[in-house]
């Protein structure tokens, strides 16, 4: 149960969110598992305001994740 939803999915397409997951992105940790250029595609369609998909929260999840524990793919 959660009390209330949390505004994180329309936040990550602010124009502000964006720039910071096109910055991590440009040398993603996650490449061998999500590419980074298709990923950008369609995450950059995205209207300001717009929920992202659970795909994307968890591409960027992934790379956060990634980045944190300082995980590298061969």
């Amino acid at each position: 149960k959660i009390g209330f939803a949390s505004p994180m999915r329309a936040e990550l397409s602010m124009p502000e969110s964006k720039a910071w997951v096109r910055e991590m992105f440009a040398d993603a940790r996650s490449a061998s598992f999500v590419d980074p250029k298709t990923f950008l595609s369609a995450y950059e369609a995205l209207p300001p305001g717009a929920e992202v998909d659970g795909f994307a929260l968890q591409a960027i999840n992934l790379e956060i994740w990634m980045r944190e524990f300082d995980v590298a793919t061969n």
